[in-house]
């Protein structure tokens, strides 16, 4: 399978070093023994006994390996931004397949374990003892666990394999369905999914299990609550209709619902209620401008309306709105909207409690908002046309740029490209003086090819080979597809956050390339 997230926020522990050590001095009797080596030996075994219970060791045996490594992955936790994965412990398959390896974990948390291409969810405590076995052939289908911490590993193991078919369907419902197949659809998913988890924790709940089960009741809440608020915008953005919901209020009364309340403090470590808690911000700052939460109208909203939505979550927990102020200010300065720097400095004015980690990262994303703001300079990278030559975005310098960051495999990528050619086709007298240049992520250059061919991309076509860790990518900052950017002939940004084909772009060429309305 692709990589299979758990839906709450992971934590790293440090890594601790060895205190148990073993005696070099032979046995004695006690009665040979000193006061202060008696009171000494307890306290080596209390050292020994906690060295092991902040470690977790994990032994097993893959059939059929693709390659001879297997890995644990942790991230840490941060509500505010999307940490890379770190690596805390690395052991090589033997000639029969078996592999063990210990390492230092000093919280319970969420985790991953990888060998190939092949990555399974986990969740460790602790003084964990596991052994895994499993047929790379049929990873999904033959992940099995036993020892201390089994139950949890299994529930999830089994989870995938019923997410997967819950995903195919999800897809489908979002963009098909029609309103009442859609409740119908995402609420009996709910039921089934937390019957799912109470079934295979039949027994009376266990201390050890409370945390996982709580996040995890909190996750299936938290995503049917994302689920159900995004439906119709997402019907607006994908133009199937306008939905027509029976009765706009009636169907937003699920947001009443107990488990989708704003209380609990502990749920920041939750990544679907994250996202459901961005979701509702966006949904009420909307309902205030008089438009529908879709990303086709999101522009239509102000900064302010957004913060104040942010601030008036009903009955939350302090925590939970300051993560909401912060996670909207983020998302504002990572999209380069108007006045989202002024928008920072009143979180940091109204949030003077606001975690240090959390101030450097907004920090971080201040400096890129101002370094692609309009009049910079646009930075300069390097990307692969169709014929395998290299073209530099300064290689057009004295021309309006409208560049272009998508991918073959990205949905309403593929939705713009017909816009796109109605672009095209209504800038043509203007040919000579605009540049449509379309960099693409794709990793697979076939794939890209293809997409290319088969949809008749319009436009100077070119690739940056490393996907999001392109240089291309990295410049500008791109942390979703598409994303568009509007730069003058001089050289300058006009808009790191340019309007989509679909949504203004020509209004907004047009103006760079100085034509009076």
């Amino acid at each position: 399978m692709n990589r299979v997230l758990l839906s709450f926020a992971l934590a790293l522990a440090g890594v601790l070093p060895a205190l148990g050590q073993k005696s070099s001095t032979t046995a004695r009797k006690p009665a040979a023994r000193s006061a202060a080596t008696q009171k000494a030996k307890p306290k080596a075994a209390l050292l020994a006994a906690q060295s092991t219970a902040a470690t977790v060791t994990i032994t097993g045996r893959i059939l059929h390996p693709k390659n001879r490594t297997v890995s644990i992955q942790a991230t840490p936790a941060d509500w505010l931004g999307r940490p890379d994965e770190t690596t805390v412990g690395t052991a090589k398959l033997d000639a029969n397949g078996r592999f063990s390896l210990t390492f230092s974990w000093k919280t319970e948390r969420a985790a991953q374990f990888s060998t190939s291409d092949e990555v399974t969810s986990m969740w460790l405590r602790p003084g964990d003892r596991l052994t895994v076995t499993l047929d790379a052939d049929q990873f999904d289908e033959t992940v099995k666990y036993a020892g201390t911490g089994a139950a949890v590993n299994n529930y999830l193991a089994a989870k995938s394999l019923r997410e997967e078919t819950y995903y195919e369907k999800q897809a489908f419902a979002e963009a098909e369905l029609p309103f009442a197949r859609f409740v119908a659809f995402v609420d009996s998913t709910r039921t089934d999914r937390l019957a799912f988890l109470t079934q295979r924790f039949l027994q009376p709940p266990t201390a050890a299990d409370a945390r996982f089960r709580q996040q995890e009741r909190t996750a299936i809440e938290a995503e049917w609550g994302t689920e159900r608020l995004n439906y119709p915008g997402m019907r607006l953005f994908y133009k199937l209709d306008s939905v027509m919901l029976p009765d706009t209020d009636q169907y937003f009364a699920f947001l009443d619902d107990p488990a989708l309340r704003f209380t609990d403090s502990a749920a920041a470590g939750v990544n679907d209620f994250l996202y459901f808690l961005d979701s509702y911000v966006y949904h009420r700052a909307s309902l205030a401008a008089g438009v529908s939460n879709s990303p086709v109208t999101r522009q239509q909203v102000t900064v302010d309306q957004y913060y104040k939505a942010a601030s008036a979550l009903p009955g939350a927990h302090p925590h939970i709105r300051t993560v909401a102020r912060a996670r909207l200010v983020k998302s504002l300065l990572d999209n380069r909207e108007p006045g989202a720097d002024k928008l920072h400095a009143r979180l940091l004015a109204d949030e003077p409690r606001l975690p240090a980690a959390a101030r450097k990262t907004l920090a971080a994303a201040l400096a890129t908002y101002e370094r692609l703001s309009p009049g910079r300079p646009a930075p300069d990278f390097t990307a692969t046309t169709l014929d395998g030559k290299p073209v530099k975005l300064s290689d057009f310098r004295g021309k309006v740029v409208y560049l272009d960051f998508w991918a073959s495999w990205c949905g309403p990528c593929l939705m713009e490209i017909k816009p796109a050619r109605q672009l095209h086709d209504a800038l043509h007298t203007r040919a000579d003086e605009v540049v449509f240049l379309n960099v693409s992520l794709d990793a697979d250059e076939a794939a890209w090819r293809r997409c290319i061919e088969k949809r008749q991309v319009d436009g100077l076509n070119a690739r940056a080979a490393t996907d999001f860790k392109s240089e291309a990518a990295t410049r500008y900052a791109v942390n979703g597809i598409p994303q568009y950017v509007l730069i003058g002939a001089d050289g300058t940004i006009i808009n790191a956050n340019a309007p989509r084909p679909s949504g203004g772009a020509q209004a907004a060429i047009e103006a760079a390339l100085g034509v009076k309305k």
